[in-house]
């Protein structure tokens, strides 16, 4: 459920970057995290897409970088 709590918080940031850019629809969005975090690629993808359906971030394509650290963090944004 730890991947749950941080996704919600990563919408939340992209959210925020789309709102500040005036854009209402997300196509990419690159995120990293690091292997000390605990967080998983696989079911923080999975919680990306169930929790933006419906939503303008739905679809977007997500990439997913690692790290030897313990960041969790929104690299960039590619919206309209």
């Amino acid at each position: 459920m730890h991947e749950g709590h941080v996704t919600k918080t990563i919408i939340q940031v992209i959210e925020k970057e789309m709102s500040s850019m005036g854009a209402v629809k997300l196509k990419k969005a690159r995120i990293r995290l690091g292997e000390l975090s605990g967080i998983k690629p696989a079911p923080f993808k999975l919680y990306f897409e169930e929790l933006t359906k419906g939503t303008p971030l739905a679809g977007a394509r997500l990439t997913i970088d690692s790290s030897d650290g313990a960041e969790v963090e929104l690299i960039s944004i590619e919206a309209d």
